[in-house]
């Protein structure tokens, strides 16, 4: 028993001083715009290390100049391979080369949820869900209900839709979201002007979009038909005007059929 705890203690302790050593021992390089690859190769020749990785992972492309003298292993590596997401793990005269994770990636997010009439509990169709601050968006379907991707589990989601107030919600990585929108009742008499006439707001049932002037007024356009133009889904704007660039006679809005 003594005899084999002796054995064990001598292979671990000469284990160590070998991985030491190698860790320890001092190479000399001069290389002028060489690869990635060709670096290892070198290093190779001038020492007992060998190396493991994937050609995948490593950027042929990248060139590296290095002219150093009795360095260490992990001095070279650490110069070599700055600024190119690597990282390499030494065992005894193995060096592995790998990839680091990216903790600074963005990792897309999936927030669901449904959007109701905080008064009658119904489902509020065509709302507005957009990430405050983007243009990352979504409208929910005829269950008041939507999805969208969003780049993070911290952001703040405006809603909004006409005759509602408009609100702002916190997302952190919850569940399903249930959003109730107020009725503001200063806005639903405000008349709306529609493709067959004029109604009350609240009196509209269906899905709709709106333009004010301040939209229009903050465009880099010189004519009401250019404004109009891409502002609402599935708008048209048709002009009639003989000069290019001038104002138009006549102008009609018509709605783009879906298919």
């Amino acid at each position: 028993m003594r005899l084999s705890l002796l054995i064990i203690i001598t292979c671990t302790l000469s284990l160590s001083a070998a991985t030491t050593y190698s860790q320890q021992a001092k190479l000399s390089l001069s290389l002028r715009d060489v690869s990635i690859q060709d670096l290892l190769q070198e290093i190779g020749k001038k020492s007992d290390f060998s190396f493991w990785y994937s050609n995948n992972e490593l950027n042929a492309n990248y060139k590296i100049t290095l002219a150093m003298k009795d360095q260490t292993i992990d001095k070279i590596l650490d110069i070599a391979l700055k600024g190119q997401n690597l990282a390499y793990e030494i065992n005894d005269k193995i060096i592995v080369i790998y990839k680091q994770k990216d903790t600074n990636s963005v990792q897309q997010q999936k927030v669901k949820g449904t959007i109701t009439d905080a008064t009658t509990g119904e489902p509020i169709i065509g709302a507005n869900v957009v990430i405050e601050g983007t243009t990352i968006g979504t409208i929910t379907d005829i269950n008041g209900a939507f999805s969208l991707d969003i780049p993070s589990t911290n952001v703040q989601l405006v809603v909004s839709y006409i005759g509602y107030n408009t609100e702002k919600v916190q997302y952190t990585g919850q569940g399903t979201l249930d959003i109730k929108l107020v009725p503001d009742v200063t806005k639903l008499d405000e008349i709306v002007v529609v493709g067959y006439g004029t109604k009350k707001k609240k009196d509209i049932i269906g899905s709709v979009s709106s333009i004010s002037s301040n939209d229009i007024n903050q465009l880099p356009v010189a004519t009401i038909d250019a404004g109009l133009q891409g502002r609402g889904a599935g708008l048209q704007v048709l002009s009639s005007g003989g000069t290019p660039g001038a104002p138009p006679e006549f102008l009609f809005v018509v709605p783009t059929p879906y298919h």
